[in-house]
């Protein structure tokens, strides 16, 4: 089975709740996040989403079948969140940390209101990215994934199926499962987490990989 909005994939990031809703123009690329609620959000929900509501198929639907998927439908953002404990096998360089401070934006707003940049604006600008700490930490994860791109792929492949597996041994078939079996009940949860852990634990080269992106492997 495939938990939509569940990133077991190549890239795990952060989907702000609420994001500025006054962006300069001169922004027009990079969004300027709020310190609101995040959640951990997967690609496999978006594959059981099409699963749980084939408009072409929905006359053939059973009652509780369709009963189902409408609940699906009503099912809060956070019923896609990732259990915290998921994190803990995240590569720190797949992790998103939250953009460069309002102060950048004003200095930078300041210095194109005129439309236009000059050589000692675009140094003033890139000597504050220099000396950002933020910004040179998104750099360093930069260069991390570039330099073991292959070795991440593998690592999250295997740990997206171990999640999976994980999932499917402990009744959880749909986003409504999800939700009730992972989200709502810890208990649960912690088995799946336990589920996942006895899976890497018996996986050799997995635990090689982990060793290489820097990740300790705990339960």
């Amino acid at each position: 089975m495939a938990i939509s909005g569940i990133q077991s994939g190549q890239e795990v990031y952060r989907t702000p709740f609420a994001q500025e809703s006054s962006m300069r123009p001169s922004e027009p690329s990079i969004v300027r996040y709020t310190e609101s609620d995040t959640v951990l959000i997967s690609e496999e929900a978006k594959e059981l989403a099409k699963k749980d509501y084939p408009e072409k198929n929905q006359g053939k639907i059973a009652t509780g079948q369709m009963d189902a998927a409408i609940q699906d439908k009503d099912l809060p953002l956070e019923a896609l969140s990732l259990p915290s404990w998921y994190g803990n096998y995240v590569p720190n360089a797949m992790t998103v940390t939250h953009s460069i401070s309002h102060e950048f934006w004003d200095m930078v707003g300041e210095l194109t209101k005129d439309n236009s940049l000059s050589d000692e604006d675009r140094s003033q600008i890139k000597n504050y990215l220099q000396n950002d700490p933020i910004h040179q930490v998104n750099l360093a994860k930069d260069e991390f994934r570039r330099q073991f791109k292959n070795e991440i792929s593998e690592y999250m492949d295997s740990i997206g199926k171990y999640f999976q597996e994980s999932l499917k041994e402990n009744g959880v078939n749909s986003n409504s499962d999800y939700y009730k079996k992972v989200v709502l009940d810890k208990d649960n949860s912690e088995k799946v987490h336990q589920s996942m852990q006895k899976r890497i634990e018996s996986d050799p080269r997995l635990l090689e990989l982990a060793e290489i992106l820097g990740i300790k492997l705990n339960s």
